[in-house]
């Protein structure tokens, strides 16, 4: 059994990962927030610390029983009034959980970022690696994965931290309580309530996303950089499954790109 902490248990991914994790018969203590909507871990064996990933005293009290911390907490947004809402949850929490770290010698740091740091491409043959950087990161939320994620990267290497960095594409699953974008976009095609845009992206199963997280406590490269994908889709084809389960059609909307680019 191994003891680990959790940044964000209480999210999307977090608390799939606590069940992967207690799966596993490890002992989890999960990091959230005093005021946090805890429905995702409801009636779980867990051991709760609160605190903010942007205090240092909390994520150091939290981290100092822990062999391993899995950091996923984060705020996902697209589009805020000030974008620093975003960016002082990823960029403080980075450098307050590499000090927890390397203060109590933690064993693994499994750092969650996300295939936004990777970034994109405009050919659908052109594919992206792990090696590959988002150099043209335009909203908040990819501006602050790309940067956090570069800086838990340098941090670890000035501290000596045994680090891996996973990067998820897109989750859909259960456990959703506060319905993230990549939730929301479902739901509302599913109530017949978005147009269908013709581009495409990665996909994986929230499910999936934990248990890889999960394994990464004993497998995995300290030093590497994995990216978790399920699927490529184009969005012409989720709704097209979509449609085939709930009998929703849909309005697709087709433009020219540098039009699409602009109206979002």
């Amino acid at each position: 059994m191994t003891r680990v902490l959790v940044t964000g248990a209480n999210g999307h991914l977090g608390a799939n990962t606590v069940r992967a994790l207690l799966a596993k018969n490890h002992e989890v203590i999960a990091f959230v927030r005093p005021t946090s909507d805890l429905r995702g871990l409801a009636g779980l064996p867990v051991r709760i610390k609160y605190g903010d990933i942007q205090e240092k005293d909390s994520v150091m009290a939290a981290a100092a029983e822990c062999q391993v911390i899995i950091h996923s907490a984060a705020v996902f947004r697209f589009w805020v009034a000030d974008p620093w809402e975003i960016f002082k949850t990823s960029c403080l929490g980075v450098r307050n959980i590499l000090q927890a770290a390397k203060r109590f010698n933690i064993g693994r740091l499994i750092y969650t970022s996300s295939t936004y740091a990777i970034g994109f491409t405009d050919d659908p043959t052109k594919q992206r690696t792990t090696q590959d950087w988002n150099e043209n990161a335009v909203t908040p939320y990819s501006q602050a994965k790309t940067r956090a994620e570069k800086e838990a990267w340098r941090l670890a290497a000035k501290y000596g931290v045994p680090m891996i960095s996973l990067c998820p594409a897109g989750l859909w699953g259960p456990y959703d309580y506060r319905v993230t974008p990549a939730m929301r976009w479902i739901r509302d095609l599913v109530n017949g309530m978005t147009p269908v845009i013709d581009t495409g992206g990665s996909f994986v199963d929230v499910r999936d996303a934990a248990e890889v997280h999960a394994r990464a406590i004993t497998m995995g490269q300290p030093g590497c950089r994995y990216a978790i994908v399920g699927a490529d889709l184009l969005n012409r084809q989720i709704s097209e499954i979509i449609a085939q389960l709930t009998g929703v059609k849909h309005f697709y909307l087709n433009l020219p790109t540098p039009l699409m680019r602009s109206i979002a």
